[in-house]
């Protein structure tokens, strides 16, 4: 079968890589990534990206970086006049909206003004977080307030998904598309970006960057094997008839794989709940927001909550949500003691909240299940299921001293 062969073309070229830069290590320090120093949460890779769309940053490579960037948005046929050498261009992080007082911050905000005209763009930077309420929606009427039309929201995340609707209603969000004033952007798309930047750069240091936030992207956002063994395995089958009929044909059996471990996942789990005393419903799938409950009691107000924040297996998050949100409210002093306890609970880690989640901690190394194999085989060995129902244990003993 084309696909069997495909998959041991695929082990035996992981292999061979795995042998070859053990034996060259020194050489080519295949596993050392400038990136894996420092942390790169939201905020570090937002001062990054502003940086480098800045005419006037670091890099000193001048309006390029921002040229570029530009290029490949879908934008409204007005901004097809500015001349970027003739503009005036300023770039901020955590921008205010302080003309719509909706106490917003926008994590990237370029104003270019040309020939006594003001444009604007709002790049909302989500790698890993979850939305909020009205989040979209109050930036564009901030921007409306500012610009009128001539405005661009960015959305950029993780998988190139679409916001919630919570942040922002489908009907808006169509309307804006329509009047191109929105675009949908992954981490993956900034790599064609990055690819045109190291090509202008003539500096080798800015050159040498952006190539390693290009790798970072890729081992981040798009596969952990490493970017040259993706280029040589993508360059092999493009050249077998019968391994690029099989990469098509593949697909559909590793959903197939996904969606029997997943029923794995959950057996296990209502297996463990079970014996503790516990009822598990729900289910994880492709779908956003699929969710699998754990409680002793299906009407008590807060339960603990695994979820796909996104479509794809993306957005993994944990923690205590309030259930019924839709027909009630939740109390106000509960919620805050929740969120309180859970941080000191997990004082290493970063504790979320949101309007239906007091407490919820997102696992950067199980936040993408869609690229990370590592995952599906813990859920295949057993070892996931007891790390969840461990964490489902700390979580519960919260809940129940509220």
């Amino acid at each position: 079968m084309g696909f069997l062969k495909l998959l041991d073309y695929v082990v035996s070229e992981h292999k061979v890589e795995t042998l070859f830069n053990e034996r060259y290590k020194n050489q080519l320090a295949p596993s050392f990534l400038i990136f894996d120093y420092f942390d790169t949460n939201e905020l570090v890779l937002s001062g990054i990206l502003a940086d480098l769309l800045n005419p006037l940053g670091k890099h000193g490579q001048g309006e390029a970086f921002l040229k570029h960037f530009l290029n490949s948005l879908k934008l409204h046929e007005t901004w097809e006049q500015i001349v970027l050498e003739k503009s005036h261009v300023t770039i901020r992080l955590e921008e205010q909206t302080h003309r719509s007082q909706t106490a917003r911050r926008m994590d990237i905000f370029i104003e270019i003004k040309y020939n006594n005209q003001e444009f604007a763009i709002c790049i909302e930077n989500k790698p890993f977080a979850r939305d909020q309420v009205d989040q979209l929606k109050d930036y564009a009427h901030e921007l409306d307030q500012r610009y009128r039309h001539q405005w661009q929201i960015i959305y950029l995340n993780g998988q190139g998904n679409a916001p919630s609707s919570l942040s922002v209603s489908p009907e808006l969000l169509t309307q804006w598309k329509d009047s191109n004033q929105y675009n949908e952007v992954s981490y993956a798309d900034l790599i064609p970006w990055l690819d045109q930047c190291v090509f202008e750069s003539k500096n080798p240091r800015v050159s040498a960057f952006l190539s390693e936030f290009k790798s970072y992207i890729s081992k981040k956002f798009i596969t952990s094997i490493d970017m040259n063994a993706q280029n040589i395995m993508v360059e092999n089958i493009l050249h077998n008839p019968d391994h690029l009929k099989a990469v098509i044909e593949v697909e559909t059996l590793k959903r197939q794989v996904q969606n029997n471990l997943l029923s794995k996942l959950k057996k296990e789990l209502e297996k463990l709940a079970r014996e503790s005393g516990y009822q598990v419903d729900g289910e994880l799938n492709l779908n956003a927001h699929s969710a699998i409950f754990i409680y002793s009691d299906r009407n008590q107000e807060f339960q603990f909550c695994m979820e796909f924040d996104r479509g794809f297996y993306t957005g993994f998050f944990i923690g205590i949500m309030f259930r019924d949100f839709k027909n009630a409210t939740p109390d106000k002093q509960q919620f805050e003691y929740l969120h309180h306890e859970s941080q000191k609970k997990f004082s290493s880690l970063q504790i979320g909240k949101s309007i239906v989640w007091p407490a919820y901690l997102e696992l950067s190394e199980y936040l993408n299940w869609n690229i990370n194999g590592d995952i599906w085989l813990e859920i295949q060995n057993g070892t996931f299921s007891e790390k969840l129902f461990n964490y489902f244990q700390d979580f519960n003993e919260i809940i129940r001293s509220s």
